[in-house]
């Protein structure tokens, strides 16, 4: 009975001291050969620091429960800030689509058609298997003086699977959407610049 109690004890000690495996995620979409050609009269937009959720400003991943309660994820954590993740996507797919973006400080004294702001509201999985993007944009002249166009945009991608990396692939989605919504917008407004200067 003694040894019974002890390797009992034994196992339980164990049980305590080993931890769940912590999976790590990072936003990525998928190669294309859908991809525009860069060219002298590209639009040339400089991308002002991106604004992104306090709540969203950790490691550990955020599913909403509902309007009021955001549910942590202690082992699905972001390999890098998912405000980078982001950003990095968000590039990725302007590139993609025929703009030529950049956000570093020290590239903006160069010449750019436009400059671009973007507030994200809110982006998370939510339990309806979607994930939701809301965000505020403004586009500007090249001098930061006039607005061109500006929207509070909300993306929606329904969640095909139910593995956590489908739920990752349904955030890249999302912002890969907001990308070309985006694009979409700043050609047609270079369009009408550029018949307007004819």
């Amino acid at each position: 009975m003694k040894k019974i109690a002890l390797y009992l004890m034994f196992c339980l000690l164990l049980a305590c001291g080993s931890s769940p495996k912590v999976d790590n995620y990072i936003l990525h979409i998928e190669p294309t050969n859908d991809i525009k050609v860069f060219n002298d009269s590209s639009p040339k937009v400089f991308l002002k620091p991106l604004v992104f959720p306090e709540y969203l400003n950790r490691p550990q991943i955020v599913v909403r429960k509902n309007q009021g309660q955001l549910e942590i994820q202690e082992f699905k954590r972001w390999a890098e800030p998912l405000k980078s993740s982001f950003l990095r996507v968000f590039k990725e797919v302007m590139q993609q689509q025929g703009i030529k973006l950049n956000s570093h400080k020290q590239f903006r004294q160069q010449r750019f058609d436009y400059q671009l702001s973007l507030e994200v509201i809110s982006f998370e999985v939510n339990r309806a298997q979607k994930v939701d993007l809301k965000v505020n944009w403004v586009l500007l002249n090249s001098e930061n003086n006039t607005v061109i166009a500006n929207g509070i945009d909300a993306v929606s991608v329904a969640i095909i699977g139910e593995d956590f990396s489908s739920k990752i692939s349904a955030q890249a989605q999302v912002v890969e959407c907001l990308g070309e919504l985006l694009a979409k917008q700043i050609h047609n407004n270079h369009e009408q610049l550029k018949e307007g200067m004819e």
